[in-house]
């Protein structure tokens, strides 16, 4: 959903996007300092909605919700597919920074190497249990 909306976004700036969002806020009263401090990081480094951000949470919201599906069916094979779709987008998300040198790119790159440790220790943690129900079937 939060990539749809961000489709309608494209090249608009993050200032922007943050200052219509809390205008109704900043109508009311003099702006905090959190607010102080966003501004003049979005006003001197210019960020802006782009199609990959939005394609981003797109496609992982998809698979996301796929994968989810089947990992509450207990399906093993999704582990590994989950971990090889999220290293090639790592690998294109590096190739990308190599271009760009976005620190919002560089932060999904970190946030998608803490998802994938995530999910390998749990793969770990189902692969050693079913191998001890296949050992000893009481235990299922």
């Amino acid at each position: 959903m939060l990539g749809l909306a961000l489709l309608r976004l494209i090249g608009r700036p993050l200032k922007h996007l943050m200052t219509t969002v809390m205008e109704h806020e900043l109508l009311e009263k003099t702006p905090d300092f959190i607010f102080s401090v966003i501004s003049h990081i979005l006003t001197t480094h210019d960020f802006s909605v782009t199609y990959f951000l939005a394609f981003y949470f797109i496609f992982w919201g998809s698979v996301d919700a796929v994968l989810s599906y089947q990992l509450l069916k207990d399906k093993i094979w999704a582990f590994p597919i989950s971990l090889g779709l999220i290293g090639m987008f790592i690998i294109y998300s590096i190739f990308r920074l190599t271009y760009t040198h976005s620190l919002v790119l560089f932060g999904v790159i970190v946030l998608d190497i803490i998802i994938m440790t995530l999910i390998y220790r749990e793969y770990k943690k189902v692969l050693i249990t079913c191998n001890l129900s296949e050992q000893n079937p009481q235990i299922a």
